[in-house]
């Protein structure tokens, strides 16, 4: 029997209805078979969106390079004003010398329209022992202004003074005042190198810079400032203090020829010394006056006004002219601080001008002080002849004996100058007090030198041909002697017996033969 295999025709129907419901199920969803229910599929899940990828963050630009700072511009330093110099007088040449004793250096300053300027500076030296000179051989420099009265030239000089010197008015009015002792006080040179603190109490330079600062030298007239540091200020300070002085000396010129007693005396302190003179002699000294003139006329030149410490120096040329009366010479007025003002502590008047120059050196001194010193090779000499014998050498100078020349010198100058200023004290001081001179003591010689002073105004000495011969503790001092005043005037020889007395010279006798003229 034949097998059947393509199968029966109920499987086929079967499978028919298997696929056609399967493509049904699959393509045409539940509505394809009303009734049928279909279980919803549950819905896909919500894809959460990927995060976005983070923003990359623009790159910083690279930093921009700050241009470079131009470099600071320079600003000149302002020129370093000595406080102590307010004003110079402004005669040709207007120069004033300024010590610094704790750098040991000499500034010379010369006047501008806008202040002090510095010239030049040059290396000194002073006082072995430090501060402000106190008495006679104390080996100090002095501090304080003063003023150069004259040249003594090298001919005149141990070789250890160089070139040439220059005395100072050391004491002045303010140290006598201080009771300060000593004189001899000079700037010079020197025969060997300079040494920092070595001098006795002079200012001491190289011989070529004593010979350079002759020719700013003006006698009585130029000054020289010693400080043991140099203070500085502003020009702007500077002026505003020295206007404040040029207003004061126009009040109290003012006050004097308008004849204000009061407001002229306002002026002075109470402690005003001048020609033995104090407060209240002065005031009725100018009492009289004014009731003796109608009329007073002054006129002063600018100024020189310098400061030290609480003290201010104006020196300045004066005419007087009344109805009766003329005279014309330098003044000097001493100013201290009081409270807060300035008062005249004293006066000083010298019947001259001032200003001369010293000689200038000549070509043969300059010669033998600054060339250079060489040595000289010796000669060769021959086996058969004998050497040569040296010349002998030339004994130095007795250092004492120098010294006493010089200490005479400078008591001649203190002598004279108190005799000029009438400071009747202080010229008497100079005399022992066992002087005898023309049949008088001594305080018959006072009394008849008070005398002359009252009736005198002014009086002029110069002393020419001056030689010194100390011995024994003793010198015999001779010159030629011009005096002048406003109503006398003589000459003639002059001879002084001095005697040493302690640290001091003294009088103890002169006499005087006058020359017929």
């Amino acid at each position: 029997m034949k097998r059947n295999t393509s199968g029966s025709p109920n499987m086929k129907l079967i499978t028919l209805a298997f696929l056609l419901g399967l493509f049904a199920s699959l393509f045409l969803g539940p509505e394809a078979f009303p009734g049928s229910k279909r279980v919803p599929e549950a819905p896909p899940p919500v894809k959460v969106p990927e995060a976005p990828p983070p923003v990359k963050a623009p790159e910083a630009p690279p930093p921009v390079k700050a241009p470079e700072a131009p470099p600071p511009v320079k600003v000149p330093e302002a020129p370093r004003i000595p406080a102590s110099i307010l004003y110079i007088e402004e005669q040709a040449p207007s120069h004033t010398f300024l010590v610094d004793k704790s750098t040991q250096r000499l500034h010379l300053y010369r006047q501008d329209a806008d202040g002090p300027k510095l010239v030049k500076t040059f290396v000194c030296a002073t006082g072995e022992n430090s501060g402000g000179k106190k008495s006679r051989g104390d080996k100090r420099t002095p501090e304080g202004v003063y003023f150069f009265t004259r040249v003594i030239e090298s001919k005149n000089l141990s070789s250890i003074y160089g070139i040439r010197a220059f005395p100072m008015d050391f004491p002045n009015f303010l140290d006598r005042m201080d009771y300060l002792r000593g004189d001899g006080i000079w700037l010079h040179g020197t025969d060997k190198p300079l040494t920092p603190y070595s001098t006795n109490g002079c200012i001491v330079l190289d011989n070529r810079d004593v010979a350079e600062l002759s020719q700013y030298i003006r006698f009585r007239q130029t000054p020289i400032i010693i400080e043991e540091k140099v203070l500085y200020t502003t020009l702007k300070e500077l002026n505003e203090e020295r206007e404040r002085f040029r207003g004061y000396l126009a009040e109290w010129k003012r006050s004097w020829e308008t004849k204000q007693l009061d407001d002229y005396m306002s002026f002075y302190s109470k402690d005003f010394q001048s020609k033995g003179l104090d407060w209240k002699a002065w005031r009725d000294y100018k009492y009289r006056l004014n009731l003796q003139y109608k009329t007073i006329q002054i006129t002063i030149d600018p100024p020189t006004i310098l400061k030290h410490n609480r003290n201010v120096v104006a020196a300045f040329f004066q005419s007087y002219r009344s109805d009766r009366f003329f005279n014309e010479g330098t003044k000097r007025l001493y100013f201290t601080r009081e409270e807060n003002t300035w008062k005249i502590i004293g006066e000083d008047w010298h019947p001259q001008r001032g200003g001369e120059a010293p000689p200038p050196i000549s070509e043969t001194i300059l010669m033998a002080f600054l060339s250079p010193k060489t040595s000289t090779p010796k000669p060769e000499t021959s086996s058969s002849q004998p050497p040569k014998k040296a010349p002998p050498v030339p004994a130095k100078p007795d250092r004492d004996l120098s010294q006493k020349v010089q200490e005479i010198q400078a008591f001649l100058a203190s002598w004279k100058e108190s005799w000029e200023a009438k400071d009747l004290n202080r010229y008497m001081g100079c005399y022992a007090k066992s002087f005898r001179g023309q049949g008088k003591s001594r305080e018959q010689w006072r009394q008849h030198k008070k005398n002359l002073n009252s009736l005198y105004r002014q009086i002029e000495v110069i002393l020419e041909d001056v030689k010194i011969l100390p011995k024994n503790g003793e010198a015999l001092v001779s010159f030629r002697q011009v005096y002048r005043s406003d109503g006398l005037r003589s000459t003639g020889q002059k001879s002084l017996l001095l005697k040493q007395e302690g640290n001091s010279w003294k009088i103890i006798r002169e006499t005087f033969s006058r020359s017929r003229e």
